[in-house]
């Protein structure tokens, strides 16, 4: 290498090539592999028979595309509330909030958080990386903006493979597979030189998860650590993000301290695996049965297209068969068939056992089961009452409580990531709510802890119904007024935060005390 550089790239790609021994040894690369092509539907691969039509009843993508709707089709509620008693940050809590949605929004997460959950069922657990663009012009002084990216989980490895917590990490590794002329291009903007540039080249996908039909990408690693460092202006020691960035010859981006207090990595999985950073997909337990469903509907499919109707028997000494069956052929051909001068018979086969199809249902049934969806999930059933509606949907959800769960916690971990990187980045910037308009020292706000209330609206189909019910009792009750109403019921979540905020501004107006009148009484109402 012509570079100097302190880092040792041969030590990062060793413990790239831990990384990929560790994740060969949990058979990640295998089982996800094979759930994603479960799930896709190209479940007979490796079967080369042609003798037989292959029938494909894809059980595992209808509960997939159930479970993914539950838990990524919740809108996100957001409210932060920094804890500390300075009131100048405590009041421009609402502004913080505004611009964290505003972030959310222009950086797509809300989409690309479903896409996780999606990509999550096959391979068990997905990412999203942070980082921030200084060079984007916001038409303020501070220039910047915060990106996102879906990172897969194969590209993932923890220093620490035993502990699944992102933030304990002594280091993480991000593998990228990227053209090799961006990256040249990458590294021309960084100032290397070209005899340093050239030296960047393709190379081959080690994990081999997907086929690469030209050969014109490289292996690119991003290398997270937190290192402790002393902060001036606070006077005291302090544990921040540093990172690099290298391919297997050339180091891009040399130890760079970023400032982060956390590092800017956020992790949705649907079965935690113990003792393990890794994730376990629904699928992988799974797919025998899904195997032994189709092999029953393909022996039922066998019977019916060759048993199912009666086949003529036809003796050849007697009439041509060709003649008789117009060319379609499909008969018993044979030699004296019958002594009492018939010269075609026919012959129906046994009826088809009907345990079959029972076991078919009974299987799919407990799939189904096994994996959280029956018939009151799929909405099979018909609630006749407004206890059974509000029961049905809070039964719909119940299988996946867990994973939502999991979810809450993908989305604090997001904005707990982009708010450490506004208060490092940001600067003061001016934000906008409604008619109001604010300026927010983001700098300030670094190292305060914040209460994060995240709130998301069930997707079951009787919530909007139900919020809609009990806005319109608190306004047949007086308590808010048609404005109000309206407003709240643009929300796609319950409007918890809005109706604190309304109750929070009417006990700022003093209330109106009725004066007697001339006859020192009370006017009545």
């Amino acid at each position: 290498m012509t570079q100097k550089s302190n880092l040792d790239v041969a030590t990062i790609w060793n413990e790239y090539g831990d990384m990929q021994k560790y994740l060969t040894e949990e058979k990640v690369y295998d089982n996800i592999k094979k759930n994603e092509k479960f799930v896709e539907g190209n479940q007979w691969d490796g079967c080369e028979t042609e003798t037989i039509a292959k029938i494909t009843m894809n059980e595992l993508k209808r509960i997939r595309d159930y479970q993914c709707a539950s838990i990524a089709s919740n809108d996100i509620g957001i409210s932060i509330n920094p804890m500390s008693v300075a009131g100048d940050i405590k009041n421009k809590s609402s502004f913080i909030t505004n611009e964290i949605k505003k972030v959310i929004e222009q950086t797509g997460m809300i989409k690309d958080g479903r896409l996780v959950v999606n990509d999550a069922y096959a391979a068990g657990y997905e990412y999203f990386l942070h980082s921030f663009d200084p060079d984007y012009d916001t038409g303020q002084i501070y220039k910047g903006r915060i990106k996102n990216q879906i990172v897969d989980a194969t590209q993932v490895g923890f220093g620490n493979p035993y502990d699944r917590n992102i933030q304990e990490q002594p280091y993480i590794l991000i593998a990228l597979r990227q053209y090799v002329e961006s990256v040249k291009d990458e590294a021309r903007d960084l100032g290397l030189d070209e005899d340093t540039v050239e030296m960047i080249t393709t190379d081959s996908d080690d994990s081999n998860m997907y086929e690469e039909k030209d050969n014109k990408l490289c292996t690119v690693l991003l290398r997270f650590y937190k290192k402790r460092v002393w902060n001036e202006e606070l006077q005291k020691w302090q544990r921040t993000v540093h990172y690099c960035k290298c391919t297997k010859n050339v180091v891009l981006i040399d130890e760079t301290d970023l400032g982060y207090l956390r590092y800017p990595i956020s992790c949705f999985g649907w079965i935690p695996k113990k003792r393990s950073y890794v994730y376990e997909s629904p699928v992988t337990a799974n797919i025998p049965a899904q195997i032994f469903i189709n092999k029953l509907y393909t022996v039922a499919n066998e019977y019916a297209v060759k048993g199912a109707f009666p086949k003529p028997i036809v003796d050849k000494n007697k009439i041509d068969p060709k003649k008789l069956l117009d060319g379609t052929g499909n008969a018993l051909v044979t030699a004296n068939a019958d002594l009492l001068g018939k010269f075609v018979d026919f012959y129906k086969s046994p009826d088809f056992s009907g345990q079959v199809l029972n076991l078919i249902n009974l299987t799919t049934s407990e799939l189904r089961e096994t994996m959280g969806v029956n018939d009151t999930v799929l909405g099979n059933i018909r609630p006749d009452n407004a206890q059974a509606i509000l029961a049905t949907s809070e039964i719909t959800i119940t299988p996946l409580k867990i994973q939502l769960q999991a979810w809450y916690d993908f989305w604090e971990d997001n904005i707990r990531n982009l708010i450490d990187i506004m208060t490092t980045c940001y600067g003061v910037r001016e934000t906008v709510i409604g008619d109001q308009k604010g300026e927010v020292d983001w700098s300030a706000l670094k190292g305060i802890n914040f209460d994060l209330d995240i709130d998301t609206g069930t997707g079951a189909q009787f919530s909007e119904l139900t919020q809609f019910q009990t806005l319109s009792n608190l306004l047949s009750a007086g308590l808010i007024d048609i404005e109000e109403f309206t407003e709240l019921c643009n929300s796609k979540v319950l409007p918890k935060a809005a109706l604190q905020e309304l109750l929070k501004k009417r006990s700022e107006v003093p209330q109106q005390i009725p004066q007697p009148n001339g006859n020192n009484e009370l006017p009545l109402e």
